[in-house]
């Protein structure tokens, strides 16, 4: 993990890279510790977001900001909801050509303190322009019944519905 959270009751949120035993970053890993005994901390559960791969000719990648900044992620305390900003790409080739997607994302993930479980209760995404895609969402808040979400490309203000995660509406910064 490359950030910790506190969430109560004894309990870290981890985020950070997910990788395989060749050192490969597969994507993003949020991992739920319990650290009640701090010198034996115990990883209770984990969230992996990786992308799928429908093609044996392709590449993939997950960037969060969170990564680098703990100014990235939005902590609901009251909900126990834990908001992160990421995006990926994926990647194949028909013929010669390369054929990219790129997408910015909200994740929304509840710690369940009872049972020590990270549980995904929505994801919002957005289509991204190919040319910086590292860049989509990059910081993410709430106020009331709406989730905005800050992204560098294409420059603006997301508004998405807490609830539906459908999209309210769009300021653009550009």
């Amino acid at each position: 993990s490359s950030y910790l959270h506190p969430v109560g009751d004894g309990l870290m949120l981890g985020v950070g890279f997910d990788g395989d035993d060749f050192g490969t970053n597969g994507g993003m890993k949020i991992s739920l510790f319990d650290v009640s005994d701090p010198e034996n901390p115990v990883e209770c559960d984990r969230y992996v977001v990786s992308v799928d791969n429908d093609y044996d000719d392709t590449w993939s990648s997950v960037y969060c900001e969170a990564w680098y900044s703990h100014k990235a992620l939005c902590w609901d305390s009251n909900n126990k909801i834990m908001y992160i900003p990421f995006s990926f790409s994926r990647s194949h080739y028909e013929g010669w050509r390369a054929i990219n997607q790129y997408d910015g994302c909200v994740l929304a993930l509840k710690v369940d303190t009872v049972n020590k479980k990270l549980v995904s209760v929505g994801e919002i995404t957005h289509t991204l322009s190919e040319y910086d895609w590292v860049n989509g969402f990059v910081r993410v808040t709430y106020i009331g019944n709406a989730i905005y979400a800050l992204s560098t490309d294409p420059h603006g203000l997301y508004a998405f519905n807490k609830s539906t995660g459908e999209n309210i509406s769009v300021l653009d910064l550009e």
